[in-house]
């Protein structure tokens, strides 16, 4: 079991358009030593890729949503946050903290979904990568204390 499949890592959930973006930020929180798991780097050739993905975001303690554009057409992504909302409803309070990254394209920035409009938010673009890398490192070190 690799580092970043144990309990305790940062789950990114996010539509397949927005890879790039992804990639950086997952560089940029492993360059502070923040565990993350993605599907890309974490999925082995013939596995349940359902449960694996389940079993990540049940695993989590810091589930990133990327918002973008693309994810309205996301189902995968859809279905994602449901599951990460729901775990997080059967947990105590505080045990999971879920981000929404509101992706901004072209000075565009997307509306949340209904069921994470009570959450703040982050907003960004595709080179403000290193400052939500801080600021999700922050919120990280802040909900530990």
């Amino acid at each position: 079991m690799s580092d970043t499949q144990k309990k305790g890592h940062v789950f990114i959930s996010h539509s397949s358009e927005d890879k790039e973006f992804v990639r950086s930020l997952a560089a940029q929180l492993k360059n502070r030593d923040i565990p993350v798991w993605v599907d890309e780097e974490e999925l082995l050739p013939g596995a349940n890729w359902q449960s694996a993905i389940e079993r990540a975001i049940r695993d989590a303690s810091v589930i990133l949503v990327v918002v973008s554009e693309n994810s309205a057409h996301s189902s995968w992504q859809n279905l994602e946050i449901g599951m990460a909302l729901s775990l997080t409803q059967q947990m105590p309070p505080d045990a999971q903290l879920v981000i929404p990254i509101r992706l901004r394209r072209d000075d565009q920035v997307p509306e949340l979904p209904y069921f994470l409009k009570m959450r703040q938010s982050l907003e960004s673009n595709a080179s403000d990568v290193a400052d939500v890398a801080e600021s999700v490192a922050n919120a990280i070190e802040r909900s530990i204390r």
